[in-house]
């Protein structure tokens, strides 16, 4: 401990003559000893260095709060009105609201060193690298959203243009397939095989197992370079899990034995069961408005005249109801869910993804399907050349789609703006929220008059103070979360995956749509939206496998779309299509799962960095030496000039020397008793266990070892060394919990230092009978009435002779009192 703050010193003059970046530095559990100080990264705040980041810090603050109040619990019952994470917490300390506005949202402003990159990966990540100009619009600064805002929501944003990215392939494709069709003059509404079209149907289920594979790889990177690699929460129950009202809401926990909120899980079953039942409900609901739709449009297009071209707009009537009934069922859904209590919140939000897209698969596809596979058979298509060939038609559904997407993106975008000019044309709307706010607005103005509030006018010609940033924060809307955000890309890729023949342009505007939602939602959370709270995140959870989902589906509706719906195979019967899909889609199939077998899921560099990190952890903070010429752990540096040099050293002994081998093999083992017994004194003197096993050097035989042996004296060694450190922590806690109480053996039971006669320690009492309690033929009802039961443990009284120290239970001392067991140690940070 004494040489520490030297070596400290040493490594910093070494940092400063040689500058250096580690891309995936490793991360290891803080502990506030000071000789430890030194592994830790600092970054810059505003109270000088820091070794955490404003993240960390709010998350930390959340946990520490959390563990006293729940404000979750608080804020559902109506006790508290918010608790939320505010922007610039630590006003003046980058990045900041306002920097993510510059350089995120308006990226084409910033400087090409401040943008980000466009994946974690990418060399422009490194601090001062610049992004290429031509991969800028889908660059972003992950590191620095991951510093503000917490790894889930970096997650989400490296996810997204991970994602655009990747759709840049597809995009290529398609703009190449309607190169061809305009230069070479042909239709892919023709007559006879087509096969770009059977080439692009491949390409695409190849397409969507890469990206599947290569995100899987991406996200392994970020959870090493965020610290949240094999990162397991404990998680707490969500504010709104509640007991169960009909019949026991609390219940002495089986596992803790202490009390807890116990809803039964056949209740939620019953009650998942019941929506399921409405689900199927709404899907066929949905399926047959859908019908009755297209069976209007049929009726339309035999009208003729104008009714039969305005069949056009029906597609936009489709595009439109999918998103009404989208919004419609996501309330549905979120209601059915909060009704099942779910304790957990990834349980809440597993079961809510499963409730959505049930739905949404059909809301979303069920037109695209029909109109691909069925209007030609049963209906009519209304557009294209051919009116059996419903191509036509399939794209100007897909226009009409991406149309009402971007529309919405823009308008999540402007709301509030446009909210205004509604205003101002059709003047304010009145709601109950503003004569409850009615009140709040008088007694803002009686504070204004007597100089304790904030006048607006006032403040906006000079410096905004704290008090008043912080109130107009609290104005803002709550942050929704990224659920409704990864649900519309997730969809989106299924219309690329899957109906990318119907239009060639479809991973084009799904690039297009990508770069525009990530500036829209970098400009809610940096504008328009509270701070979330911070959380931590090793992947995109779920999503995970609603993508490879809809790789699976790819794989179908192509090879669907290829025999059934061009007309490269229309001159064969219903039979021989059919078996012509069965080879196609068995093709397809065999692909997808060569393009998933051909990439390591964890390749060598990451493996090598994985390594190195668990490596650096045990080397410097676990102490943990791979080499057997290491001193024993604890042991001072001045320590090490007893040892021989022939054991610090490990010697190569020639060929060619001229020394007797035998002789050199008895004095190097006297050299090591010798040494061992050195050894063995020294850890007897600082109290070790078993020291003249410490030296695993001491036991080698004369003869070479075997492999076996080798690899059994390495397990023994590091068994020692786990041994050694769980010793070390016992011997801690030992003194941890002789400072603050003292143990009777008679009794079995700790007794605290403080309070001589309080007992530590938890009875289980089950009462038989009591006087005027009951007896037991009639037991009493805990549940009627509340019995508490206060339990001490006194030892007996010994002879009179005894004096007040051999037995403390003589004095008379306080009465006695419930039991309590000792404060947590207080928290260092």
């Amino acid at each position: 401990e004494k040489h520490w703050s030297r070596r400290l010193r040493t490594l910093e003059r070494i940092v400063d003559k040689v500058p250096c970046t580690n891309e995936y530095p490793a991360y290891a559990s803080f502990t506030g000893k000071p000789k430890e100080r030194h592994l830790y990264d600092e970054y810059p705040s505003v109270r000088g260095k820091t070794l955490f980041l404003s993240k960390d810090r709010l998350y930390l603050t959340r946990r520490i709060i959390d563990e006293v109040f729940d404000f979750g619990v608080l804020e559902e019952n109506k006790l508290v009105d918010l608790i939320t994470a505010l922007h610039d917490a630590n006003y003046g300390e980058m990045p900041t609201a306002d920097w993510f506005l510059k350089r995120w949202v308006y990226f084409y402003q910033a400087e090409a060193d401040r943008v980000g990159a466009p994946y974690v990966t990418h060399y422009a990540i490194i601090k001062h690298r610049t992004c290429p100009r031509y991969l800028r619009p889908f660059a972003q600064p992950l590191m620095e959203i991951r510093s503000y805002f917490g790894e889930k929501i970096a997650f989400y944003f490296a996810w997204l243009g991970f994602y655009g990215y990747y759709l840049i392939y597809p995009a290529l494709g398609g703009l190449i397939c309607t190169l061809y069709l305009l230069f070479s003059g042909t239709s892919d509404e023709a007559i006879g095989i087509h096969p770009e079209q059977i080439i692009m149907a491949l390409a695409l289920v190849v397409w969507s197992a890469f990206y599947k594979e290569s995100w899987d790889i991406e996200s392994q990177y970020c959870a090493l370079k965020w610290g949240t690699l094999n990162f397991e929460e404990q998680e707490v129950d969500r504010p709104q899990f509640h007991g169960d009202p009909d019949g026991e809401p609390r219940r002495i926990s089986p596992v803790t034995n202490q009390k807890e909120t116990f809803y039964p899980p056949e209740k939620r079953q019953q009650t998942q069961r019941n929506s399921l039942f409405i689900i199927i409900f709404f899907i066929i609901a949905l399926i047959l408005v859908i019908v009755l739709i297209f069976e209007i449009e049929y009726l339309m297009y035999l009208q003729g005249g104008f009714l039969a071209s305005a069949t056009g707009a029906v597609g936009v009537l489709q595009a439109v109801l999918i998103q009404i009934l989208s919004e419609q069922y996501g309330n549905f859904a979120n209601a059915r869910n909060d009704k099942e209590n779910y304790r957990t919140q990834t349980e809440y939000e597993n079961a809510l993804v499963l409730k959505k897209f049930l739905f949404e698969i059909f809301n979303n596809y069920s037109a695209l399907a029909i109109t691909a596979y069925f209007k030609g058979v049963y209906f009519i298509c209304t557009s294209g050349t051919y009116k059996q060939n419903c191509l036509g038609d399939l794209k100007l559904l897909l226009i009409s789609i991406f149309g009402t997407r971007f529309a919405l993106a823009i308008y999540s975008a402007y709301e509030e703006r446009v909210n205004r000019i509604i205003e101002l044309v059709f003047g304010p709307t009145k709601n109950k929220d503003d004569d409850a706010d009615s009140d709040d607005d008088s007694d803002d103005e009686n504070d204004d008059l007597e100089g304790g509030g904030i006048n607006k006018k006032k403040s906006s010609a000079n410096a905004i103070s704290e008090t008043q940033r912080f109130e107009t924060e609290l104005e803002l809307k709550a942050y929704e979360g990224t659920f409704d955000d990864y649900a519309e890309i997730v969809l989106q890729m299924g219309l690329v995956s899957m109906f990318t023949l119907g239009w060639y342009l479809v991973p084009t505007l799904g690039v297009l749509e990508v770069l525009l939602q990530i500036r829209v939602d970098a400009y809610k959370l940096a504008a328009q939206t509270r701070r979330p709270d911070p959380a931590p995140a090793e992947s995109v959870g779920s999503w995970g496998v609603l993508m490879e989902s809809m790789g699976v589906l790819a794989v179908y509706a192509n090879a669907g779309i290829v025999v059934f719906t061009t007309r490269s195979f229309s001159n064969y019967s219903f039979l021989e299509k059919l078996l012509i899909f069965f080879v196609l889609e068995q093709i397809a199939l065999v692909l997808k799962i060569v393009t998933h077998a051909s990439i390591i899921d964890v390749p060598t560099d990451l493996s090598d960095k994985k390594r190195r990190n668990d490596h650096v952890v045990k080397r410097h903070k676990v102490v943990a030496f791979d080499d057997d010429d290491v001193v024993m752990a604890g042991q001072d540096d001045d320590d090490t000039d007893e040892i021989p040099s022939s054991m610090t050293q490990r010697r190569n002994i020639g060929i060619g020397d001229d020394y007797d081998l035998q002789k050199k093999r008895e004095a190097d083992k006297k050299r090591a008793a010798e040494h061992a017994q050195k050894i063995s004194d020294l850890a007897l003197q600082r109290g070790a266990v078993d020291a003249d096993l410490l030296d695993v050097n001491a036991l080698k035989p004369d003869k070479p070892l075997t492999r076996i042996q080798q690899h059994r004296l390495e397990y023994l060694r590091r068994k020692l060394l786990g041994v050694d450190k769980d010793l070390a922590l016992l011997r801690n806690q030992y003194k941890v919990a002789c400072r603050h109480e003292v143990y009777k053996p008679k009794l079995g039971i700790s007794y605290s230092r403080k309070d001589p006669d309080l007992a530590l320690g938890l009875l289980s009492v089950t009462v038989v009978e009591a006087n005027g309690l009951g007896t037991l033929d009639a037991p009493l009802d805990a549940n009627k009435h509340p019995v508490r039961i206060i339990a001490h443990v006194r030892e007996d009284r010994g002879d009179a002779d005894e004096t007040k120290e051999e037995n403390p239970s003589i004095s008379v001392g306080p009465p006695p009192q419930v039991s309590k067991p000792a404060k947590k140690a207080k928290r260092t940070t």
